[in-house]
């Protein structure tokens, strides 16, 4: 979306000083006069919704519902538990010690087995892929009949929830949707559905842990939750086996207290240890790109960082998720590829000491290895921001160039700057003013330039 404060011109220049500053303000349409959604048009939002879904260790998983099922609100009141139900839910006896999957499971192991076991495979190679495992979960062994494991997963689109369930393995789950506008399934519906072939003296104890587990599965922000097997014994209880969970990480705001009280039940609702966001194994994050990731958690803007290259030529901080998409392809079809040198963004109108911290965590990588011949570019970019104010955020940046003036010197930097949006003149004059002031090697700005000028540069 374009902002409406932006309107170019043939007569569009920086240097002009009567340049009339527009207050930054959010330029969105009434929500009175807002256009109803459709389910096409939700729909065409899945992707947003998978790339802010994160995957939490196992461990958090099963604490979080161990603490929640009681406590979290029913998803109708008419769907109270049964007062024929025998459901226990599954207590937190995990442990934060793990022991993992895909070649990585021990039974019958002693605590002495376990430890040595567990410096054994601190480095272990899966398929083709080595990392390092850093947490262990260690679980009381429970006997019980094969015929008691079920399968259920619950998985989010933007139209609907899907509840997965079966007797006999994912493969064959039944399927049942539940419109995100809609009501939630009867006890009725669930039980002729999802448990028709499961044993009757268990079906009320089934259809309450259901009803439960979609209330913790919508009330703390899941975007994805796998129990594989499901263990439910005569007796009412219910055991989580192995479990897979991805939370959206944009809830961060609103559920981080009820995400830190089920993790640590000594703390007060209003704080606690924030949710750990592990990466992918094989890949263990560098120490800036964990310093973005929490100042990224700290804040309603949008702050991300991967390191690709160390040692790359080309450098990026680009302002927006889809101008950073852009940028990375137009540096891959320039043929600069092998030299990108990171992937990220910024946006969301991060304060001035936010986008100052991020130019620093990027200047500091950009000029760590030794200089190199053919000198570093750096290309500050965007798209045009709909109520980003462009001069509020570039005087982080501009304090960040200033702070490491002497190390882009010496690597011979070649800074590209390309931004519009509200202010956008007042932030690209003070850029040029900081090139006047410094003698950077280089320092192009791209006003009025499609945003992959740079390529013919």
């Amino acid at each position: 979306m374009l902002s409406r404060q932006y309107k170019p011109s043939e007569n569009d220049q920086v240097e002009d000083e009567d340049e009339k500053i527009v207050p930054s303000r959010p330029n969105r349409t009434p929500l009175a006069n807002a256009p109803q959604l459709t389910i096409s048009d939700l729909q065409r939002l899945e992707t947003p919704v998978e790339e802010a879904s994160k995957t939490i260790r196992e461990y958090d998983a099963k604490l979080l519902l161990a603490y929640w099922l009681q406590h979290a609100p029913a998803p109708n009141p008419k769907l109270a538990p049964s007062p024929s139900s025998a459901v226990k839910f599954p207590a937190p006896r995990v442990a934060q010690i793990l022991w993992g999957k895909a070649g990585l499971l021990a039974l019958h192991q002693g605590w002495q087995d376990a430890k040595k076991g567990i410096q054994d495979i601190i480095l272990p190679q899966v398929e083709s892929v080595t990392g390092t495992l850093s947490s262990f979960i260690v679980e009381p062994f429970l006997p019980h009949p094969s015929d008691s494991e079920y399968y259920i997963c619950i998985t989010s689109a933007c139209h609907a929830d899907t509840l997965l369930f079966t007797t006999s393995g994912s493969a064959d789950a039944l399927k049942l949707d539940i419109p995100v506008l809609g009501p939630f399934p009867s006890r009725v519906n669930l039980q002729k559905t999802l448990l028709r072939e499961v044993p009757a003296h268990k079906k009320e104890i089934l259809t309450d842990f259901l009803v439960r587990l979609y209330s913790v599965y919508v009330d703390l922000h899941f975007a994805y939750l796998e129990i594989n097997p499901l263990v439910v014994l005569d007796d009412g209880s219910i055991h989580c086996f192995d479990m897979v969970a991805k939370l959206d990480q944009t809830a961060e705001s609103i559920c981080s207290p009820k995400w830190a009280v089920a993790r640590d039940l000594t703390i007060n609702a209003d704080r606690g240890p924030p949710m750990a966001w592990p990466a992918p194994f094989g890949r263990d994050l560098t120490k800036e790109e964990a310093c973005i990731q929490k100042l990224d958690a700290s804040t309603g803007a949008s702050l991300k960082l991967t390191v690709l290259n160390p040692t790359g030529r080309v450098w990026t901080m680009v302002a927006g998720g889809g101008a950073s998409v852009i940028y990375s392809d137009a540096i891959a079809a320039a043929g600069f590829a092998h030299e990108l040198a990171n992937y990220g963004e910024y946006s969301g109108a991060p304060s001035k000491g936010q986008t100052f911290e991020y130019t620093k965590t990027i200047l500091d990588l950009l000029t760590r290895p030794p200089p190199r011949p053919d000198g570093k570019i750096l290309i500050i970019g965007g798209g045009i921001a709909n109520f980003t104010d462009v001069a509020a955020t570039f005087k982080g940046v501009i304090r960040a160039l200033t702070s490491y003036k002497t190390q882009l010197i010496a690597h011979k930097a070649e800074i590209n700057v390309r931004h519009g949006g509200p202010n956008w003149r007042e932030g690209l004059k003070s850029t040029r003013l900081l090139g006047k002031s410094i003698p950077l090697p280089s320092l192009s700005l791209y006003y009025r330039s499609h945003l992959i000028a740079f390529r013919h540069k």
